[in-house]
């Protein structure tokens, strides 16, 4: 009996240090943000109903209001959580790390429940912009053009008074490998999506000099269209060009070139604007992958032609579970739509540096670049099963009788029989193939 006392008290005893510590942390962590909201209030005045601390390094602030001084819209937000790697990250946050020399394993920021007016200055600002630069960039377009669909949108005229806006992102350096994997989620009105990327050569530390520069391993993106908001934004717009459905879809996929460019960064193929037709007509998921062969220095894009970026990243795309097979994308100088005027401008340093940023390359006096597109960059060539042999080491793609494909690194040949290592759902699969069975070959170099 006398045991079980004192096991229960230790219970207690334990019980009521880990509440003393969690309520010192919340005092802390309490002090500190309202320390901050009193800081900010020249700016904006700022309140919340509640907050919650978590020892496992959260916390969330629940019915956050914000009501900035020169602008004439507030921010409602349900609740805002910011989460780190333990008690240490709610205690000092990133100001810890510079004691440490290395920064938080792991951070993330949810915003959930971010309500928006349909009609409230900021989505008006936004809508406002884009008009703007199809305006300086002297390209013809209206309301309902691809800002439409991937800009701010005309959400009171497709029967949205209030957008409900969730988001996220956070970041988690690997465990195995020296590297950094980002992640971004959001959903909007009728559509949602999420992004992640995974980069090598990142280190925790702050310290470490010179920085490598980091190189890309993995990417993928997921992005869903709600049906009905998909239906209620083809309509709206079909009727005010005076059009059917399909008619107008067909116009925005024979959009400028131009304006592919200003809303999407790239300007899309037949592929790829058969894929954007597809999603409108049937709104579902449009999935993306970039899985290079071997972890991609992004600033030497540059350095080879558009026709060859689809391999080189190792890019797939699908819309509803089917593939796309034409990923063909090109990229147009939109410095040639610029009228004398702006294109002077622009190319006077000043204009530059009264932004403060360093001068581009004007479209009329380029400098000299010594940076030059490779004759014969890498890329998937064909080869006879009997020369697999020499491309051991290489990635290779592979296809054998009944339509099996492998598409992986070539470990070895021997005996008649390949091995390739393939990278699948995190991990890797290791399979063999007989070269009597391959009826076609590739292997990149």
């Amino acid at each position: 009996m006398k045991l079980m006392h004192l096991l229960a008290g230790i219970v207690v005893a334990g019980g009521a240090i880990a509440g003393g510590v969690k309520g010192y942390v919340h005092y802390q962590v309490k002090s500190d943000i309202d320390g901050l909201i009193a800081a900010a209030g020249p700016l904006a005045d700022i309140s919340y109903v509640d907050l919650d601390t978590e020892l496992s390094g959260s916390l969330t602030l629940h019915g956050l209001r914000i009501l900035p001084r020169e602008f004439p819209d507030h921010v409602q937000i349900d609740a805002l959580t910011v989460s780190g790697p333990g008690m240490d990250f709610l205690l000092h946050g990133f100001g810890g790390s510079r004691e440490r020399g290395e920064l938080p394993a792991q951070a993330s920021i949810e915003m959930r429940g971010w309500h928006v007016r349909a009609d409230s200055a900021l989505v008006q600002a936004l809508r406002k912009s884009t008009a703007t630069l199809a305006g300086l960039l002297n390209i013809e377009s209206d309301s309902c053009s691809l800002g439409q669909v991937f800009g701010a949108r005309d959400f009171t005229a497709i029967g949205y008074d209030e957008l409900l806006v969730d988001a996220g992102m956070g970041y988690r350096f690997a465990d195995t490998f020296p590297g950094i994997e980002l992640n971004w989620d959001f959903r909007a009105g009728g559509e949602r999506g999420s992004f992640g990327m995974t980069l090598v050569d990142v280190s925790r530390s702050i310290h470490a000099m010179p920085p490598k520069i980091p190189r890309l391993r993995d990417l993928r993106m997921t992005y869903r269209l709600d049906p009905d908001f998909t239906r209620k934004l083809v309509d709206h717009c079909a009727a005010q060009r005076g059009v059917d459905a399909e008619t107008y879809i067909a116009q925005l996929a024979a959009e400028p070139d131009a304006l592919y460019q200003v809303y999407m960064g790239f300007v899309p193929g037949p592929g790829l604007r058969q894929a954007f037709q597809d999603m409108l007509r049937h709104p579902g998921e449009l999935v993306m992958t970039a899985t290079p062969v071997d972890p991609l220095d992004l600033t030497t894009l540059g350095l080879y032609q558009p026709a060859q970026l689809p391999d080189l990243l190792g890019l797939t795309v699908s819309v509803n579970g089917r593939s796309v097979d034409d990923l063909s994308l090109s990229f147009v100088d939109l410095g040639e739509h610029l009228d004398a005027q702006m294109r002077d401008a622009i190319g006077r340093d000043s204009f530059w540096s009264d932004l403060g940023i360093r001068p581009p390359a004007s479209s009329t006096t380029r400098p000299a670049t010594t940076a030059r597109t490779p004759a014969e960059p890498p890329r998937y060539r064909s080869v006879g099963s009997a020369q697999l042999g020499e491309h051991v080491g290489r990635p290779v793609r592979i296809v054998a009788s009944g339509g099996r494909k492998r598409n992986g690194v070539l470990k070895s040949v021997e005996r008649g029989v390949a091995t390739v290592e393939e990278r699948r759902y995190g991990g890797t699969l290791t399979s063999t193939i007989a070269l009597r069975e391959i009826t076609q070959a590739e292997a990149y170099h």
